[in-house]
Formats: structure tokens, C-alpha cells, sequence
């Protein structure tokens, strides 16, 4: 239970530090965090029970010679490209305006964090453990995420949203000004039902994903 609130706290964590990059937090408050985090740390090393000694065994025989590497490698490059997944995540969440709320981006950042993890965390057991005759590995669960793509694209909506509102209140304010020329707000009028549209359009596209 303990490794689970570790963990736990641990991509808490990461979500606020992502939010303080970002202007969404204050440094302050990952003090509490990382308190609890030292003390579910200490309590869980004070639960785990001394390694029993090893006995002798006989020297495993390598039926696959190639099976360990490739399988290392392979996990090796799934956390690389979840990596790079994560820092073109991270740069986008930086786009987006600190007062605008954009959950999903920093979630599914704290989502691949947890993903990269638990690949270490199998290539630490296969080190451990080495591979079955079978080469079969520890199952770990499927996680479902969302594509990158759907991410990307609700993200860039809420920064071109909030672009498209600003628009529109400045063209608002002009129309409000009575000196200005009719021709003039004509253009205006012309252009604000435009921008509208376009909020409105953005609006529903961003809801459905």
C-alpha cells in the first residue's frame, strides 16, 4: 500500500512542478508534497523486510543468448520515445496562458512519467530476475491513453480560443466607440461575426474531443 501512496505522491508531485513551471502554482506549495513523500518513504523502508540470503544456485543456462539484450533495448527505446513525447507536451503546456486551465495536457504529461517508470521499473526486474526460458517477461497492466495527436490538438484549440476571444473583445470595444467611421464599423461588424463563428466552431470541435 505504501509503494502505491509513494508513487502516487510522487506523479502528484510532477503535475504541481509542471504547474509552477508554468505559472499555475506556487513553489511553496510542494513543500507538503515532498514532507509526505520523505515520510512515506522512511515508513516504507522501516516495512520491508531484510533480503533472506541467497542460496547457491545453479548457473542459469542462456537458451536465448540474444533475448535479454533485445528485450533491454526494446524497453529502453519505448521510454526514449515517451520521453520525447513528454518534452513536446511540456513545451505546448508552456504556450498555453497561465489563467487558462488545460488539465488534460498536464495529465497526460503525469500519464507518460507514470509509463516511463514502469518501463524502468520492468528492465530493473528483468536485470533482477532475467528473462523465463520462454523469454516471457513480468506482465504489467495495460494503460489506455489518449492518442498524442487528440492531446495536441485540444491544447492548440485552447491557446487559438483564447487568441479568438481577446479578438473579439477588442473588436467589441471598437464598435463601442461612437467616433469611429461608419465604414470603419462596418469592417468591424463584418469581421467580429467572422471571429464569432470561429469561437463557436472551435468551442464544439474542443468539446468533443
Amino acid at each position: 500500500m505504501t509503494t502505491n501512496q509513494i508513487r502516487q505522491t510522487e506523479a502528484a508531485i510532477k503535475l504541481l512542478e509542471l504547474q509552477v513551471k508554468a505559472g499555475r502554482a506556487r513553489v511553496e506549495q510542494l513543500e507538503p508534497l515532498q514532507k509526505q513523500l520523505s515520510e512515506l518513504k522512511k515508513a516504507d523502508k522501516q516495512l520491508t523486510p531484510p533480503p533472506p540470503p541467497k542460496a547457491a544456485t545453479p548457473t542459469k543456462t542462456a537458451k536465448k543468448p540474444n533475448a535479454y539484450a533485445e528485450k533491454q533495448a526494446e524497453l529502453s527505446k519505448q521510454a526514449n520515445e515517451l520521453r520525447k513525447e513528454q518534452a513536446k507536451l511540456s513545451n505546448l503546456l508552456h504556450k498555453v496562458p497561465p489563467h487558462q486551465d488545460c488539465p488534460e495536457l498536464t495529465q497526460r504529461i503525469v500519464d507518460l512519467q507514470v509509463q516511463i517508470e514502469d518501463l524502468w521499473d520492468e528492465k530493473k526486474f528483468i536485470e533482477r530476475n532475467g528473462l523465463e526460458p520462454a523469454g516471457e517477461f513480468r506482465a504489467l497492466p495495460e494503460k489506455k491513453a489518449r492518442p498524442l495527436d487528440d492531446v495536441q490538438h485540444k491544447a492548440v484549440l485552447t491557446v487559438e480560443l483564447q487568441r479568438l476571444r481577446e479578438k473579439r473583445s477588442k473588436l467589441t470595444r471598437k464598435l463601442e466607440n461612437p467616433k469611429a467611421a461608419d465604414s470603419k464599423k462596418a469592417e468591424w461588424s463584418t469581421e467580429l461575426a467572422k471571429i464569432s463563428s470561429q469561437i463557436e466552431q472551435a468551442t464544439a470541435e474542443r468539446y468533443v474531443l
